[in-house]
């Protein structure tokens, strides 16, 4: 028990410490909005947020009115929405996302794709620390209205989501982006151009993308 106890100190304090390494280095120009709709514009840092047990703010950003200010921490539930250069974030209200409520706006559509995105981190057998993003794609038609993105439900919805393309309604129902591959399929429906990973992806005996997630 102890050494259980141990081990999610040590993961503790070391994703602590790597969260507060990221933050105050990378600022990009941005803006934020507060809870009156108010815009204020300055330099932004936010990165995935982590799961802990060792704390309970959730979703948030840092915010600097120019390079040489004081950096101010925002909490989720303090702003409604905010810019990072072209990324867009908005703040939901609904349950599932009550502690990391901040959503990527990825197709602003009448019907909008959102992306939820989570650091996760574990213990491996040796002792070491592993981790990596968790990515969650949802649609609605405003943050706090939303339904997950899931296995079943991809080829209906981003068919319809992307109806204005019909060929990139083609590939989806065909099954040349698969349920693993929605980040590619975005960047494809926005370009045009088939991200390499997908050409190189490998294939199964019918010719298509094997699904490896």
């Amino acid at each position: 028990m102890r050494t259980i106890l141990l081990a999610l100190c040590i993961l503790g304090v070391t994703l602590t410490s790597h969260a507060q390494s990221l933050f105050g280095k990378t600022w990009i120009d941005g803006y934020y909005y507060d809870l009156t709709g108010k815009k204020v514009t300055g330099l932004i840092s936010w990165s995935a947020p982590q799961k802990s047990l060792f704390s309970t703010e959730g979703d948030r950003i840092f915010f600097k009115e120019k390079e040489d200010a004081q950096k101010v921490k925002l909490l989720s539930k303090q702003i409604s929405g905010f810019v990072m250069d072209k990324d867009s974030f908005v703040v939901s209200k609904h349950i599932d996302l009550k502690d990391f409520s901040f959503l990527s706006v990825v197709l602003n559509t009448p019907t909008k794709l959102y992306l939820s995105t989570i650091a996760y981190s574990a213990i491996t057998s040796n002792g070491m620390v592993s981790g990596g993003v968790l990515k969650n794609y949802y649609y609605g038609p405003d943050p706090d209205n939303i339904t997950k993105i899931t296995r079943k439900n991809y080829i209906d919805v981003l068919s319809q989501l992307m109806a204005d393309k019909p060929d990139v309604v083609a590939k989806i129902k065909d099954k040349k982006f698969r349920f693993g591959r929605i980040d590619d399929l975005v960047e494809y429906y926005q370009t045009g151009v088939i991200p390499k990973t997908i050409l190189f992806w490998p294939k199964t005996k019918d010719g298509k993308a094997d699904d490896m997630y």
